[in-house]
């Protein structure tokens, strides 16, 4: 229960260093998940990039989460750094997956997987968190 109120507390305090600490780990378990539970549905929604595979999709969520984490505990100062990993990388990989959407429509076409559509909504809507709670304004603590 004291752990629950201290936390409760420092989310009021700093919801902005909350959120990228809370958004953080989910992008890094995300990232975890990629590298430990490979999948044929992931590697159909990005079969179309040869340059692109399930290790550098996990590898893209760990970093953009771990910069989140970080900035969202230490580095105060330096929180932009922590939105360009959260929107940088739901927005890339929102994109690969709507290409694979576009690609899987096609008959007889590249390799592409239709039903990316869900996973590209799902990262679109990780990138317009991100992108919304970037707009709030910095206000300095009381007494600085």
């Amino acid at each position: 229960m004291a752990l629950l109120k201290r936390t409760s507390a420092w989310t009021r305090a700093d919801p902005v260093g909350a959120y990228l600490v809370l958004v953080g780990i989910g992008y890094m378990a995300i990232g975890f998940s990629w590298a430990l539970f490979p999948s044929h549905s992931r590697q159909a929604g990005i079969a179309w990039a040869p340059f692109i595979t399930q290790s550098i999709v996990a590898v893209l969520w760990t970093l953009g989460g771990s910069m989140s984490l970080f900035t969202g505990l230490i580095a105060k100062a330096h929180r932009k750094w922590g939105f360009v990993g959260l929107q940088g990388v739901a927005l890339f990989l929102t994109l690969v997956f709507i290409v694979s959407t576009v690609l899987g429509m096609i008959p007889f076409g590249p390799p592409g997987r239709a039903e990316s559509i869900i996973t590209a909504v799902s990262y679109a809507t990780f990138w317009a968190s991100a992108w919304t709670v970037a707009q709030i304004p910095v206000t300095p603590p009381r007494g600085e």
